[in-house]
């Protein structure tokens, strides 16, 4: 990465520059993703982004999840595809720990119309992600 190049262009690197730079190197595909920016609340930033057929939104502030599911579209890739071979039409799921529904979205999609989801989260700026992720 020019460190050089990029605090001639501004004093204050931000994070959300230096991601989408990492990104860009990482995957050239990037300029044809459609990715929309947003603030809201507490001025940071967030990006919607396509992750295993869902829209969510990333919180590029955040180190964990967010930022997994940001440079790779997937998190805990074991978990992940244990989940899709045994969820079935028609369950009814409890999320305890819900985050920012990366679970939710999935167990939604595979139980279907008649199933049902009960995503739990304790932590209000999780919640509040969650909330736009579900919808």
């Amino acid at each position: 990465m020019n460190w050089a190049r990029l605090s001639q262009d501004s004093p204050v690197i931000t994070l959300q520059r230096i991601l989408k730079i990492a990104l860009i190197k990482a995957d050239r595909r990037v300029t044809k993703t459609k990715m929309a920016m947003a603030r809201f609340r507490h001025g940071r930033d967030f990006i919607i982004r396509n992750i295993q057929g869902s829209k969510m939104w990333l919180n590029l502030g955040d180190k964990g999840l967010s930022s997994d599911l940001y440079l790779r579209g997937k998190r805990e890739d074991k978990a992940t595809d244990e989940f899709q071979k045994r969820l079935k039409p028609g369950q009814v799921i409890a999320d305890i720990g819900a985050n920012i529904g990366y679970y939710a979205l999935m167990e939604a999609k595979a139980v279907g119309p008649k199933g049902k989801i009960y995503a739990i989260e304790p932590i209000p700026q999780n919640v509040e992600l969650l909330k736009k992720n579900i919808k």
